[in-house]
């Protein structure tokens, strides 16, 4: 492919990226959230209310990122025919090949070293801490199953002291007060059932069963 006529390609296509880009910009994407949906406060508002434009923000931050990196691909593209480095690949040194130039004029590596690129398996973009931070702290394990202090605990606890329900999104709430816990349940269960010790003379039943969570009548009283 002619040098030149790449140059005349990539200035058009950086040409129209940088045109989306500002109208991106121009939608309102500078403003902030609140800004753009024209609170005076995000504060009084349930979570889920800013659902849809948290969405929107995204999905247009994520077409922004995109266009920067093209717009820089295509510039840096139109610098390296300017010094006459154009159409080597920077990994081998090769020729990059005529017809993938003619689709890709900005790309910087031959099809063999492309393809040996994308057969690298990627690093993990886990956190490195995640390999020595042992249970509850880390992510739970789905294959075993423990009664020790974990998410749902930690959830019951903090939300005992109020959280962003209203009595419409807890079954069976007339009231704010019906939303919270009056009290935490016992750590490590999660139903009631699982806090029961067993004993030589039967069953004993836990805290909540005695308070009427479970109602056995042979159930030894204490």
């Amino acid at each position: 492919m002619d040098p030149m006529r790449a140059r005349e390609q990539l200035l058009a296509e950086a040409n129209r990226l940088a045109d989306q880009l500002e109208r991106l910009n121009a939608s309102g994407l500078r403003l902030g959230v609140k800004d753009s949906v024209q609170e005076l406060s995000l504060y009084d508002n349930h979570p889920a209310d800013l659902g849809t434009e948290t969405y929107e923000r995204e999905k247009d931050l994520g077409l922004k990122d995109n266009l920067e990196i093209m717009l820089r691909k295509t510039t840096e593209a139109v610098k390296r025919i300017d010094e006459g480095k154009w159409g080597f690949c920077e990994r081998c040194g090769r020729m990059i090949e005529s017809a993938r130039l003619e689709a890709l004029p900005a790309t910087t590596l031959c099809l063999t070293c492309k393809e040996e690129q994308e057969a690298t398996p990627k690093a993990s973009s886990r956190p490195a801490e995640e390999e020595v931070i042992k249970p509850p702290f880390n992510q739970p394990d789905e294959k075993q199953e423990s009664l020790a202090y974990d998410g749902a605990d930690t959830w019951e606890d903090v939300a005992a002291y109020g959280s962003s329900y209203t009595p419409q999104d807890q079954p069976g709430s007339t009231d704010y007060d019906d939303v919270h816990l009056e009290e935490p349940p016992d750590s490590g269960t999660v139903q009631f059932v699982e806090g029961m010790v067993g004993t030589g003379d039967g069953v004993l039943a836990s805290e909540a069963g005695r308070k009427g969570l479970l109602e056995r009548k042979d159930l030894p009283s204490h």
